[in-house]
């Protein structure tokens, strides 16, 4: 059994976490347990304290005896510094989307976890939306790659300034395009309009994807791919099983050590995220990410 504690619960995914592995019709229920909850507000720990969770008020009581963190943090920039220090203890740890809000930063976890050896999974959960993993499996029948296409929600401005940057909701589609289309995105270009922006981004094979980064609008994630012998297009049902996926992927990362997505793959996610941002400020300036 996999005992799991929730670090930061300031966002509604602890919340949501938690009723997918405790709760009675759980598929976990052999398998994995949350047993502890920790936030440095420990009002909002003691809100989500569900389905037999203790609420801690301090990390160290929260993380003993456990075999198995979630940073779950809502902003990016909260969650390095945790995921560094649950680096150095060798526990598994799963990040909630992004891994940081700066590529330097999120270099700065991937050294750590490299240093330790402890396995580590973070992840947008669209990028195990069903609608997705089974597109990708049917990418073979359409032909040598043509060209992409993908468009969603870039900000969400209900939650003020940092709600608008593209780290914080932008990276759903992002996670979408590199789990279609691939790592390797080296350069960016983004082309402004009133109601979305739409970012050219080109990979060092040469293959270029269009993201539409949408604004003022419904929850709309989307992928298309052209082929030499087809196409196809998927849109991502905002109900569908994407949680449950993503907390598969995690238990099953504590149990065998091994992560379904690097934590380099995550890095580039957040160097995309970067660059489109800074290349928005110089619409038609191409634009090279910063992967060193």
């Amino acid at each position: 059994m996999i005992r799991i504690a929730v670090l930061q619960a300031n966002s509604s995914h602890p919340e949501a976490f938690i009723n997918i592995i405790n709760g009675s019709d759980s598929p976990f229920r052999d398998r994995a347990r949350v047993v502890t909850i920790w936030d440095e507000d420990f009002a909002l720990s003691t809100a989500q304290a569900n389905h037999g969770v203790r609420a801690c008020e301090t990390l160290d009581e929260a993380i003993d005896a456990v075999d198995m963190v979630m940073i779950c943090g809502r902003w990016g920039d909260q969650h390095p510094d945790l995921a560094i220090q649950m680096a150095g203890l060798g526990l598994p740890v799963f990040i909630d989307k992004p891994l940081a809000s700066s590529f330097s930063r999120a270099c700065d976890v991937v050294e750590a976890f490299e240093r330790t050896g402890a396995p580590a999974l973070c992840a947008s959960a669209y990028r195990f939306a069903p609608e997705v993993l089974t597109f990708c499996e049917g990418l073979d029948r359409l032909g040598r790659f043509r060209s992409g296409q993908a468009a969603g929600l870039s900000e969400w401005p209900d939650l003020g300034p940092k709600g608008r940057e593209l780290h914080f909701y932008g990276v759903h589609t992002a996670e979408m395009i590199q789990t279609v289309f691939g790592e390797g995105i080296r350069s960016v270009v983004v082309h402004p309009g009133d109601g979305a922006d739409i970012a050219i981004l080109e990979f060092a094979d040469g293959r270029r994807v269009d993201w539409h980064l949408l604004r003022d609008c419904a929850e709309i994630y989307e992928i298309g791919y052209y082929g030499q012998d087809g196409h196809d297009r998927v849109r991502i049902d905002p109900f569908s099983a994407y949680y449950e996926n993503m907390m598969e992927a995690a238990v099953h990362m504590a149990e065998t050590g091994q992560s379904p997505v690097s934590l380099l793959a995550s890095a580039e996610i957040v160097a995309l995220l970067d660059a489109v941002t800074l290349a928005r400020r110089t619409p038609g300036e191409t634009l090279a990410l910063d992967v060193r």
